[in-house]
């Protein structure tokens, strides 16, 4: 009997097929990640834009509607660029996914996803952010939770704007699994608008290895805007003319929810 053999020797190196997992697919799968349009609130504004940069994904954002009056919002970051990084960010999406609609504490969310993202970090040196929102749109009131997330810029009616660095910090996705954190409540009066951000935003480099800066970030969103959606194109537009022909080194996401539709 003769005996069936496969030859191997065209088969990709691990390397390779690792290679072209990252350069190919990833890119593909961080769009699964970002939805394809944002909620309606009545008495509310939301807008948003995610700058992509080259290669696997290395944030997301999220909503999810609890009830007629609260609508919650989630932005994650993770240290990881690369196929596998961007699966890991499509298993978090769906860890906050299957808890956030039951409405639980946002602080006991946040330690959900803490743990599943523990899983993946005695293998890795991959550490992770996060940021959930809930905007009751009866009691107008933000409720918020940061797991080493950037707190947001508050922009109030006046065009006064402050960061919401006041609020308790939580750690990092994978320095230890088991975490408590706590969500903070925030009155929303009329013209107040919340900006939630990436690293990749204030991150950005310029052609002279510049960093683009909480500073300058903080500014634009003071100058006058006629809507919450004009301030997020603002954004957009200005760290295009900031970076100019240089290319975004890591993904950049601005999300702004503000109350009333003129600012």
């Amino acid at each position: 009997m003769t005996s069936a053999k496969k030859d191997y020797s065209t088969s990709p190196k691990p390397d390779q097929t690792r290679k072209n997992l990252d350069l190919e697919i990833a890119p593909l799968v961080k769009w699964t990640l970002i939805p394809e349009n944002l909620p309606e609130i009545d008495g509310y504004e939301v807008a948003a834009i995610h700058l992509r940069a080259g290669g696997a994904s290395t944030e997301y954002y999220d909503w999810w509607r609890l009830d007629d009056t609260r609508t919650v919002f989630a932005m994650m970051t993770c240290s990881g660029s690369s196929f596998a990084s961007s699966m890991l960010l499509t298993y978090m999406s769906g860890v906050a996914a299957a808890t956030v609609p039951h409405g639980e504490d946002l602080g006991q969310t946040l330690s959900r996803m803490n743990q599943a993202f523990a899983h993946y970090h005695s293998s890795t040196n991959w550490l992770g952010t996060a940021l959930i929102m809930c905007v009751d749109a009866h009691k107008h009131k933000l409720l918020v939770a940061s797991a080493g997330h950037r707190w947001p810029l508050l922009r109030d009616g006046a065009g006064e704007v402050r960061p919401l660095d006041d609020l308790l910090p939580g750690l990092p996705f994978g320095l230890e699994e088991h975490v408590a954190y706590e969500a903070a409540s925030i009155p929303l009066s009329e013209g107040d608008c919340v900006v939630a951000y990436t690293d990749g935003v204030v991150e950005a480099m310029n052609a002279q290895k510049e960093f683009y800066g909480v500073d300058r970030l903080r500014r634009l969103i003071e100058s006058p805007a006629s809507s919450v959606s004009d301030i997020v194109t603002k954004v957009q537009q200005d760290l295009r003319e900031f970076t100019g022909d240089s290319t975004i080194r890591d993904d950049a996401t601005v999300l702004a929810i503000g109350r009333g539709s003129a600012i």
